[in-house]
């Protein structure tokens, strides 16, 4: 497994995130969880910082930097990635239509989603650290690489 794979799976969880957040700011529901009172101001910021962050890893995980190519429509998604992209989509749907008529139900049940989602993170942490650090240091240093002419090829000046 590549670093790329890791940013995709940490992109699915940043969507997970700004659905949720933008949901729960459009419905303006309040809730509170470890101590956070969530209402719609907290839910429409959170929405917009994940959307931000989810903006960054699609970025880097999909779109070739020199080309502008998406690199899912060239087939190069992995069918691991995308299996438990859609697995986890699925399921992510499915609890929020089977507990639609009960607003705390939802809230929980999908929190627990998100506890998973942070789960396999760490569990891919581990196993793929080394290539994601490597990755963040180079999407945070210098992306230009210095330009060398071509030996016995002149100035025009």
């Amino acid at each position: 497994m590549n670093s790329k794979e890791v940013v995709k799976f940490f992109s699915g969880f940043a969507a997970n995130q700004v659905l949720i957040h933008a949901a729960f700011a459009m419905s303006g529901a309040q809730f509170t969880i470890f101590g956070i009172a969530y209402g719609g101001g907290l839910n429409a910021t959170a929405a917009i910082v994940w959307a931000t962050a989810l903006a960054l890893l699609i970025y880097h995980a999909w779109i070739n930097r020199w080309r502008g190519v998406v690199l899912l429509l060239r087939l190069r998604f992995g069918i691991l990635s995308a299996l438990a992209l859609a697995v986890l989509f699925v399921t992510q749907v499915g609890l929020a239509y089977h507990f639609r008529d009960n607003e705390a139900r939802t809230i929980a049940s999908l929190t627990i989603l998100a506890w998973v989602y942070l789960g396999l993170a760490c569990i891919l942490f581990v196993v793929n650290g080394r290539p994601l650090i490597e990755t963040i240091r180079v999407a945070l240093g210098p992306t230009a690489a210095p330009i060398v002419g071509r030996p016995g090829a002149s100035e025009i000046g």
